[in-house]
């Protein structure tokens, strides 16, 4: 297809790549090879830290955070090309994604000037026109070098208008990028990714005077806060069932409030120490578990339990029905 028969899709901001994703996501673009991504002042790497202990030098948190956003980078194009974050790229490809440090008189500054967007993303959608590869890397962008990191931060610096407006947006967003997971798991472990790197460029700055971060100044104190990793809000105990076909591994009959077993799932290998439901508990089904003890032959059961939330351990196990299989 000549390039004239191409339509342009740009891209001057992190809103446009939003915008983009959400298209992909509902299916309305369609042959990526009738389009031509541009990027036009987007994407960039903003950071610069200012203070004496940056003075024209490079600290080891600095390169810690360097380092990390230059792997992010490299694992993204790595996914979106060989389909494997891990794959080792060729030191062509590392070249023409290498971000720089610049140092000067009483600062340090990231750059990526010599990363060229354009010429990396249409001359893989040529060789390779699928939408796979243009969700990965856009979404990989998106996540690196837009500013969701520090959305906390602006909501306390904006009227309770603006606030509400930044909210919805911020929540439309993370929509999209849920959706994009749920179509490319993948994607999972790149946010992640991104998430720490993000965090870990914003204490490399806890010591700094100022440090100016994709066009936002911080302090070196507002640096650290916004580094610290938000608890997981606590979450309450749920019913679960695992059902399934088990071994029985052991029973214990001498127990006042009846008997306890020792189950192993056929399937995942797991082993459980599981309750009989009270005196309610049917004669064949104890029978059912006496026989696949004595006989070892697996047990269909049906499995009432609670999993805590805060760290998934599976509790209060009780079998309500058991078949010899």
């Amino acid at each position: 297809m000549q390039e004239s028969e191409q339509q342009t899709l740009t891209i001057r901001s992190e809103a446009d790549v939003y915008e983009l994703l959400k298209q992909l996501e509902e299916d309305a673009i369609g042959d990526i090879s009738r389009y031509r991504i541009c990027f036009d002042g987007w994407p960039t790497v903003k950071m610069r830290f200012v203070g004496e202990e940056f003075n024209s030098t490079i600290t080891p948190a600095i390169m810690e955070a360097f380092l990390k956003l230059q792997k992010g980078i490299y694992q993204t194009y790595a996914l979106a090309v060989y389909a494997d974050k891990g794959h080792r790229l060729t030191p062509e490809e590392k070249k023409s994604l290498e971000l720089i440090i610049k140092v000067s008189e009483g600062s340090s500054i990231f750059d990526d000037e010599k990363i060229d967007w354009n010429k990396i993303v249409n001359s893989l959608i040529q060789k390779m026109p699928s939408k796979y590869l243009l969700i990965i890397i856009l979404t990989g962008l998106g996540l690196y070098f837009g500013k969701g990191f520090y959305d906390a931060y602006l909501l306390n610096k904006q009227t309770e208008q603006e606030q509400v407006l930044k909210q919805e947006l911020a929540l439309e967003d993370k929509k999209i990028i849920n959706k994009l997971i749920e179509r490319v798991p993948e994607l999972a472990e790149i946010k992640s990714d991104s998430e720490a790197t993000h965090r870990t460029i914003l204490k490399s700055a806890s010591e700094a005077e100022h440090f100016e971060y994709q066009d936002i100044k911080l302090s070196g104190e507002e640096a650290h806060k916004l580094s610290i990793k938000p608890r997981a809000p606590l979450k309450e105990a749920k019913d679960i069932r695992l059902d399934g076909l088990y071994r029985i591994i052991n029973v214990n009959t001498e127990l006042e409030s009846g008997f306890k077993v020792k189950v192993r799932n056929e399937v995942t290998g797991i082993e459980y120490n599981a309750e009989l439901q009270d005196d309610t508990f049917d004669k064949q089904f104890k029978h059912a578990i006496e026989s696949g003890t004595f006989e070892k032959r697996p047990v269909e059961l049906n499995i009432n339990a609670k999993q805590k939330g805060i760290d998934g351990e599976i509790y209060n196990i009780v079998i309500i029905k058991a078949v010899l299989r």
